[in-house]
């Protein structure tokens, strides 16, 4: 591959990075405003039945978790993608020709930085949910005739 061509692609790279990194951005902000929605409409409302804010707790936190973890995997195969790139590079500096193969980047492992974000998103999301999980339990049940 020309020296240019991977410097074009190692862009390309870098802005779809922070492109994803953007839309992780917005769909955590709407999982948060999603359940102070449901906060609010619990508080305002009386149901009759908790079993299915129960399991539509649970499939939304499953939900943001597996969003979480698909969208880690990818920033982190990005950033090792590019510091691959930027190894070729730096490798062959006066080279007009670079010998890059995609297939160098082997397995791909979070890491503990990765983890750590993925623990740091999902804490507000565990946090609206146990005050979630407090309001339906502070709304008092109907009893049952």
């Amino acid at each position: 591959m020309l020296r240019q061509e991977l410097l074009e692609y190692l862009k390309t790279e870098r802005s779809r990075f922070a492109q994803t990194r953007n839309i992780q951005w917005k769909v955590n902000i709407g999982f948060w405003t999603l359940l102070i929605l449901a906060i609010w409409f619990l508080d305002r409302k009386k149901i009759d039945c908790h079993c299915w804010v129960w399991l539509a707790t649970f499939i939304f936190l499953a939900a943001h978790f597996i969003f979480a973890l698909l969208t880690q995997k990818g920033l982190a195969a990005s950033r090792k993608f590019s510091d691959s790139m930027m190894d070729a590079l730096d490798a062959e500096k006066n080279e007009t020709f670079v010998s890059f193969d995609r297939r160098r980047v082997s397995r791909l492992h979070i890491g503990f930085y990765g983890w750590l974000w993925i623990i740091l998103q999902m804490m507000p999301t565990i946090s609206l949910i146990i005050i979630l999980i407090l309001k339906i339990n502070t709304n008092p049940q109907p009893p049952i005739p």
